[in-house]
């Protein structure tokens, strides 16, 4: 069987019992080795069950699995196993640039005022 590697992306629910309005997500990427998609996802699933195992009873917090955002099958295995994630060809290169840009100017401005 040919393995192919899926980047998963892992979404977690975090309830802080002790101030029930405070909800966060938690968004987690793992690199899975499988011989198909649907084997991925089963790999995905166990994944979170193990991730929740590690934060069960964890007062104030209660962790949820909320569900898998993303399972893409990627050519580039060795790229994110390096941490880096190749993304899409952008349509309109400058538009992609703009906003790219715009986040960038948005954080460093953001971290600038916190220090």
């Amino acid at each position: 069987m040919n393995v192919s590697c899926y980047i998963a992306e892992l979404i977690f629910r975090i309830d802080n019992q002790k101030n029930p309005p405070l909800i966060r997500f938690e968004k987690q990427i793992r690199l899975l080795e499988a011989g198909s998609e649907k084997e991925a996802y089963q790999l995905a699933l166990i994944a979170a069950s193990k991730e929740l195992d590690k934060h069960q009873d964890r007062f104030p917090y209660q962790w949820e699995f909320a569900g898998i955002e993303l399972l893409h099958l990627t050519d580039h295995p060795e790229a994110v196993k390096e941490g880096c994630l190749p993304i899409a060809h952008p349509t309109n290169v400058q538009e992609y640039m703009y906003h790219l840009r715009q986040r960038n100017a948005s954080l460093q401005s953001k971290l600038a005022l916190s220090a």
